[in-house]
């Protein structure tokens, strides 16, 4: 493929949303002289740090789900019994972020009490 061929190529999305096309389109317009390109280097370390923050923060969040969830599964009729009845409502997504390991480990913590 020629170079001028793979610079409007299309991109194969592999699940990017829009503005990650849109923003793609727009560094494609930029010019080779531009100065933004003297950047580019930190701007990928920055966006790789960050990729690694949001993949924790949803790894976290996902343990504590998964544990309301076994939770609820494994322990329905002592939640019952202690008038818990509201917890398959609960949710990892409106903890806030900074509690939700703790409160992942709390869960677990309870869960394996109500079982022995």
């Amino acid at each position: 493929m020629t170079e001028q061929a793979a610079e409007h190529a299309p991109v194969h999305r592999g699940g990017r949303g829009r503005h990650w096309d849109q923003w793609l389109e727009e560094l494609r317009a930029l010019p080779a002289e531009a100065p933004e390109w003297g950047g580019v280097a930190a701007f990928v370390a920055a966006l790789q740090q960050l990729t690694e923050i949001k993949r924790q923060e949803r790894d976290s969040r996902s343990r504590l789900q998964q544990a309301l969830a076994r939770l609820v599964t494994q322990c329905g009729d002592e939640l019952a019994f202690f008038g818990l009845t509201d917890v398959p409502s609960w949710t990892a997504k409106t903890c806030l972020l900074a509690e939700v390991l703790t409160l992942a480990a709390q869960v677990e913590q309870f869960q394996t009490g109500l079982l022995h």
